[in-house]
């Protein structure tokens, strides 16, 4: 057994992960950090979700890339509302608006 290895309990399930997919766990949530916090600091002002992509992901994106990205977007996003630190309403033209709270 690993000495480093760690439960997480969720929905009564038990998930095991051993020091290096702990490591990777570890790393992934600090990336999603760092993207929540570029997406707060983004909705200052209000945008919409191609706006906050090219925030993102600056460089030019393919068709299937800019479709991944506007999923991610959209979960950070979705998030974000959950957590109530934004906020989304319809502009003028039907296009949802972030803006933090």
């Amino acid at each position: 057994d690993d000495p480093l290895a760690v439960a997480l309990i969720q929905d009564d399930k038990a998930l095991t992960l051993d020091s290096a997919r702990l490591a990777a766990y570890l790393q992934q949530a600090v990336e999603q950090q760092g993207t929540l916090d570029l997406l707060l600091k983004s909705c200052e002002e209000a945008r919409n979700v191609m706006q906050l992509v090219e925030i993102l992901y600056p460089r030019k994106l393919s068709i299937f890339d800019l479709f991944l990205g506007c999923g991610e977007c959209l979960a950070h996003l979705n998030y974000l509302l959950a957590e109530q630190k934004i906020e989304r309403w319809l502009d003028e033209n039907d296009v949802h608006q972030y803006l933090c709270v």
